[in-house]
């Protein structure tokens, strides 16, 4: 029994036209697990779209995304020496850009026959060219293998200054240094910011790449339910579970879809801003100390705790006697953060 998406398919697909139109000369990013969507899925939308490129994150993206998608595929993962190339696909290759970030990968790509992006450092500061290693990295490619300079910025609200700022700032450089015009992608700049850099650097063609935005700009298009696989009746101490647990209470025992295997019950180091994100995280870890924590199906109006750990496949959530527990077969919402949700499929409606 499935962990499903469900997609509302004339508003998913309204909004992508919306970001299309705020947003010129977008670069799709398909990367991951294609934003819970899948990456094939996305490659048919970009296609769908007329875009003439999109970017996946590393190289071994690009094989499922080139059999939807029939235009241009930008590598963000930056190339380097020491890392194999393992495309063996000479129509594919034919393809890719890719992008290079380090003195030693720029070499190199001046030998070659790939289309190269040249990667500034920004405030980021992940992967990167000085402007010193910019020019001299530009100087050796030959005009045809050059496809421009990448600006990767932090994402909006974590920067100590607007995206759009600093990226005029490093436009200003590379013109100082002879290195305009060319084409400049980049990343996390608002649509506003974008018009205000064309307007002041007019001899700079902007790429925006845009993955989140795009795909799950509109929550309400996308919304993932868990299939109830079992239902059991238990009463207070009997036992259940891996661990061997004793119910809490008299209630039930629910089993539904959508495990570790999907992506439920994994969890990142989050970044918590204000006093009422640190008061719920704390009561978090509170519950967490007696092994107790809230699951991310809705039942009702609620969400039950998880009875134990989320299993590969599927999660146990326990109710209390007064709450009616769902059919067999019945699908309840789930809370799923979509770029790590791996459901077993995919429903338009």
């Amino acid at each position: 029994m499935p962990l499903t998406l469900h997609i509302d398919t004339y508003r998913w697909r309204s909004h992508q036209a919306g970001v299309l139109a705020r947003y010129p000369g977008i670069v799709p990013v398909i990367k991951g697990n294609g934003y819970g969507v899948g990456p094939a899925r996305l490659a048919l939308e970009a296609e769908r779209l007329r875009v003439d490129t999109v970017a996946v994150g590393s190289i071994d993206e690009v094989g499922v995304v080139a059999g939807g998608f029939s235009g241009r595929i930008v590598v963000l993962q930056p190339q380097h020496p020491a890392v194999p190339e393992p495309i063996t696909d000479d129509l594919v290759r034919a393809r890719v850009t890719r992008v290079v970030a380090a003195p030693e990968a720029a070499a190199e790509a001046a030998g070659g026959r790939t289309p190269v992006i040249l990667e500034a450092m920004t405030s980021l500061r992940r992967h990167g060219l000085e402007l010193d290693e910019l020019v001299t990295a530009r100087t050796a490619l030959p005009d045809d293998r050059f496809a421009g300079f990448a600006m990767h910025l932090p994402l909006a609200g974590c920067r100590a200054r607007d995206a759009a700022t600093e990226v005029g700032e490093r436009i200003d450089r590379l013109r100082q240094a002879g290195l305009l015009p060319a084409v400049v992608w980049v990343s996390h700049v608002s649509a506003a910011g974008l018009d205000a850099l064309r307007d002041a650097h007019p001899d700079a063609e902007l790429r925006p790449r845009i993955g989140t935005q795009l795909w799950l700009g509109d929550p309400e298009a996308l919304t993932v339910t868990s299939t109830v696989c079992d239902v059991h009746r238990v009463r207070r101490g009997e036992r259940f579970g891996y661990r061997g647990r004793r119910a809490p209470w008299d209630g039930a025992l629910v089993v539904l879809a959508g495990g570790t295997a999907h992506g439920l019950g994994l969890q990142a180091p989050r970044y918590v801003h204000g006093l009422r994100a640190r008061i719920a995280l704390g009561a978090e870890f509170g519950l967490a100390e007696l092994n107790w924590a809230r699951g991310p199906f809705t039942i009702g109006k609620r969400r039950p705790m998880l009875a134990e750990p989320p299993h590969m496949q599927v999660s146990l959530v326990l109710l209390p006697a007064g709450v009616e527990p769902p059919a067999i077969g019945a699908e309840v919402p789930v809370q799923v953060r979509k770029t790590t949700a791996r459901p077993d499929r995919v429903v338009d409606h």
